[in-house]
């Protein structure tokens, strides 16, 4: 099994007054540019192939901004639009959003969702209201200043782990405090479930847990739909003690950000090391990667660390790359780091190598090799097939550096660097030790990676199919069952694989039937009538690649809630020509 490893599919850019700018969108003036959700399928398949397991999607609830260059995901608006309701959020419309998630599991990587359940923004003095399919002010999960933090009639701040670091961000939502009893904390529990339940989503990010309700995240994580996803909180501490002590309050239930990683071990060793200042050995053992492990998600940079100004790397970042690939926990990875287009870093060829070292070597528990040299250190991860890792973060010494170390490789193996900055093999010693040879540290290149031979080719790719569910009702994006024709939505199958459909309506009257019709790229129309009084499924053979259209029409006069569950198989890649489609 693959170990996993993360990529965060958003980024900010430069700032403009007091905001950031979000990830580029044709709406801004080149339509070249494609859709974030375009941007993040066309990828999907070069990470599957160098090794990273899961993408961390942007927030894909509508923000205060809409699509406007602000809308980085962190000023959600409206809980139920998902660039479904006539306007596209900053990174898409909801069918691109849904492709690009097919697209992702196709590829065999599971998709994470950064929630923002912490405030709302856009609302009129406390008061939000939404579209739907059916009216301009009925949509579902309205709310009022009693939702709110704040002087009356706004209710007082919830019981959070840190209120020093609760900041309002907008309107700050109180799951515990709020009037009615229970009616955000309920209505937070059922938009999220819609949400990863229409998305097929695998887990995701929770953003801002110093300023969270414990209850009230451990019951969110053990409710519906997210009962079987995978979470992971940012509670932004650089002490490991903190961020252990949050996990263990929800149980264990969710990893967490390894903030101790980022600001006490990639920050001075990258940062201070033209100084001379950190003492490289100091590495060993820090962390929640070396405490908490199989509970740490390290990373070397994120949204905010690179905007926010204090703790950004800017000097020799694939050093850290090196550092927490090599390493152990989940590693997230940022994708501004890793593109190559305007405004991005272009580390690319270097996070790819180091990934699928991850994938390929980095395995068991870590043995520190080397700790006494002030700029020189060596790890090793014990599990098969046995690696490692050397780091050298001396910037100024063009030498390469030679350190001799104990290894658990038997005497005799033959080492391969796989980083390629080492052409020469290694042998280990009789003794049990082996003389490494790590290059010079100057742009963060002074690292290896050492295992046996032979290691080398591309990495499985696991496909799996996609099973989202459309919504229809009165206050939701997609109206209800009635005599009329109501487009569902569409989704992006391969050529040569099935498209499962099945429809479920509550109280349909006796005899009630329903008409359900799926068009091709084609226009080739596949219909049947349904019996609404049991479930019933339907089977379409894909034969042609691209969207097909989902319609449902009823012989009663309704409004009958439905829910349309569909299940198919994406393709794995998504080309230029068919991202206007």
């Amino acid at each position: 099994m693959i170990p996993r490893a993360m990529i965060w599919a958003n980024y900010r850019r430069n700032h403009v007054g007091t905001n950031t700018i979000a990830v580029p969108a044709p709406v801004d003036g080149d339509p070249t540019v494609p859709w974030w959700y375009d941007k993040i399928a066309m990828l999907a398949n070069e990470w599957a192939r160098c090794g990273f397991t899961d993408v961390l999607f942007p927030n894909p609830v509508i923000g205060e901004s809409g699509s406007f260059n602000t809308g980085d995901g962190y000023n959600p608006f409206d809980d139920y639009d998902i660039g479904s309701k006539g306007k596209p959020t900053r990174f898409g419309t909801a069918d691109l959003f849904r492709r690009a998630v097919a697209i992702c599991h196709a590829n065999g990587l599971s998709v994470l969702l950064d929630n923002v359940m912490h405030q709302r923004m856009g609302g009129r003095a406390g008061i939000y209201r939404y579209r739907s399919a059916t009216g301009k002010d009925n949509g579902r999960f309205p709310k009022d200043p009693p939702c709110f933090r704040g002087s009356p009639p706004r209710v007082p701040e919830d019981p959070v782990p840190s209120p020093p670091d609760d900041y309002p961000f907008g309107d700050q939502l109180c799951p515990v405090n709020a009037h009615p009893y229970h009616y955000v904390w309920d209505g937070l529990i059922a938009a999220s479930d819609w949400l990863f339940r229409t998305s097929d989503a695998d887990g995701g990010r929770l953003d801002d847990m110093k300023g969270m309700n414990v209850g009230f995240m451990k019951s969110y994580m053990n409710s519906e739909a997210m009962k079987k996803k995978w979470f992971f909180g940012e509670y932004a501490s650089g002490n490991r003690n903190d961020t252990n002590w949050w996990v263990d309050q929800v149980r264990g239930r969710a990893s967490a950000l390894d903030f101790d990683f980022h600001y006490n071990m990639v920050m001075p060793m990258c940062m201070d090391a033209g100084s001379g200042n950190f003492f490289m050995g100091d590495l060993a053992g820090r962390g929640m990667i070396g405490n908490n492990p199989m509970k740490a998600v390290p990373f070397v940079e994120s949204m905010d660390s690179d905007t926010n100004g204090f703790a950004t790397v800017i000097f020799n970042k694939t050093l850290g790359y090196a550092l927490m690939f090599g390493g152990e926990g989940l590693p997230m990875a940022y994708v501004r780091d890793y593109l190559q287009e305007p405004d991005c870093y272009g580390l690319v060829k270097e996070i790819q190598n180091l990934a699928w070292i991850h994938a390929k070597l980095s395995n068991g528990f870590t043995v520190p090799r080397c700790t006494w040299d002030a700029r020189v250190y060596v790890f090793e991860r014990a599990g098969e097939p046995g690696l490692l890792m050397a780091l050298n973060n001396d910037v100024w010494n063009t030498q390469w550096k030679q350190v001799r170390v104990a290894t658990a490789f038997p005497p005799g193996t033959q080492l391969h660097d796989y980083t390629g900055h080492n052409q020469n093999d290694v042998w280990v010693e009789a003794d049990g030790h082996v003389t490494l040879y790590v290059p010079p540290g100057a742009d963060g290149k002074g690292y290896n990676a050492w295992s046996r031979t032979g290691l080398g080719g591309e990495l499985p790719i696991h496909p799996r199919s996609t099973r989202q569910v459309f919504f229809g009702d009165v206050d939701l994006d997609i109206g209800p069952l009635t005599t009329a024709t109501n487009l569902v939505s569409r989704v992006w199958c391969a050529e040569n694989t099935d498209l499962h459909l099945m429809l479920y309506v509550k109280k349909a009257p006796d005899g009630a039937n329903a008409t359900l019709a799926v068009t091709d790229p084609g226009g080739n129309i596949k219909q049947e009538t349904i019996s609404l009084s049991s479930s019933q499924s339907m089977k379409v053979a894909v034969s042609k690649t691209g969207w097909h259209s989902l319609a449902l029409l009823a012989d009663v006069p309704g409004p009958l809630p439905f829910e349309l569950d569909v299940t198919y198989m994406a393709t794995k890649n998504l080309h230029p020509e068919e991202l206007s489609q």
